[in-house]
């Protein structure tokens, strides 16, 4: 999922859920921001 990315940015229902640099954050964290408009440095309330 990570080859040749530097940077994703996901968005769903036309709002910006998060940027983040793909070294950063594991794949099962972008599938939690596309799946769960969940961002992986967000702290949990």
């Amino acid at each position: 999922m990570k080859l040749f990315k530097t940077a994703a940015a996901v968005m769903k229902n036309g709002k910006l859920v998060g940027t983040v640099d793909v070294d950063s954050v594991t794949d099962d964290d972008l599938l939690s921001m596309i799946i769960l408009c969940k961002h992986p440095h967000q702290k949990e309330a």
